[in-house]
């Protein structure tokens, strides 16, 4: 969602009727990020998302929220200990508020100097306790895929996948999901 992405975002009203639309038409999976804004505001994705839901509640059901996080992007760090997890998770659900349910939680990148199996483990408490719905993963391996699926089952997996890019074909990511039943975005 890059309304909030230049250097000004989108009016709440014109992003409302085009995010209205677009779920009217069926597209109903929005993906975000925690980082979604600009430099110095990197939540003004989701509190856009804040308004919208507070706005529109009525929509909260028809859409399945998909959330990026656990980075710190004014320094480009990766945080995807058990606590960085915990406070990127509770820093989006305080924000977005109320109205919307956390779908799906990932990751934005992986730390090969962090377990996975920490990092989705984190994840799967605030699964246990009914705040985030399923788990995903972004830009990871094949291998990373099984090991994560292993601690808790993975629904989705974000990769770059086009007539341009197809690495997904070859280095085991499709075939590890489709063996797996995990949904590729």
């Amino acid at each position: 969602m890059g309304f909030t992405l230049k250097p000004e975002p989108t009016p709440d009203e014109e992003a409302f009727s085009i995010m209205r639309t677009a779920i009217d038409k069926g597209c109903n999976v929005f993906n975000s990020g925690a980082f979604y804004g600009r430099p110095g505001h990197p939540t003004l994705n989701l509190q856009l998302l804040n308004r919208f839901f507070t706005k529109y509640p009525e929509d909260a059901d028809r859409v399945f929220l998909n959330i990026k996080g656990a980075m710190n992007i004014a320094e480009l760090k990766k945080e995807v200990t058990a606590e960085g997890v915990r406070k990127s998770i509770e820093q989006v659900l305080d924000i977005i508020g109320p109205n919307k349910k956390l779908d799906l939680f990932e990751p934005a990148r992986v730390d090969k100097a962090v377990p996975i199996e920490e990092t989705i483990g984190a994840i799967a408490e605030f699964v246990k306790e009914g705040k985030v719905k399923y788990i995903g993963l972004s830009e990871v391996s094949a291998a990373t895929i099984r090991r994560a699926h292993a601690v808790h089952p993975i629904a989705l997996v974000e990769i770059e996948y086009s007539i341009f890019c197809t690495e997904a074909e070859t280095n085991g990511v499709l075939d590890t999901c489709k063996a797996l039943g995990i949904t590729i975005l």
